[in-house]
């Protein structure tokens, strides 16, 4: 919610927000909670939590944070799979941000491509997307294409 509706206020808790969320994405699930799937299944939900603050942070704060660090771990741990709430939001910016600055998406020298690609395969073929995100991805598929 900081990331989103802090404006420069964030700037000035920026590390310790992303510290946090890292913290939380990167959370190992231990073999009590992996033994009971209620507990499994919360655990995801809490990672994708996670991830879309990072997604929010990186939609609404890139001004404020290291962009160029961000970016490559933020795609580094799509698509979410257990929050489709959270899924539609992110593969929405996904899809935004493709279509405006793709090299913002896929690095200087398309570094990130084949991990986008792998991206998009997840979420055209499951529920994480919706009519408007789809259409979206579309374009960016026939785009590349030509390219």
């Amino acid at each position: 919610m900081i990331a989103q509706h802090g404006e420069d206020a964030f700037a000035q808790l920026s590390q310790l927000c992303l510290q946090s969320i890292k913290t939380a994405i990167d959370y190992s699930m231990d073999g009590s909670v992996k033994e009971k799937k209620s507990k499994s299944t919360q655990f995801y939900h809490a990672r994708d939590n996670a991830i879309a603050a990072l997604g929010k942070v990186v939609k609404y704060q890139s001004n404020a944070v290291d962009i160029n660090q961000l970016m490559p771990y933020w795609l580094s741990n799509l698509p979410l799979s257990h929050d489709m709430e959270e899924a539609h939001i992110q593969n929405l910016f996904l899809s935004e941000a493709m279509i405006k600055n793709p090299t913002f998406i896929l690095g200087a020298n398309y570094e990130r491509l084949e991990q986008f690609v792998t991206i998009l395969g997840e979420i055209c073929c499951k529920k994480q997307s919706d009519a408007k995100s789809l259409e979206m991805l579309s374009v960016i598929v026939a785009n590349m294409s030509q390219d």
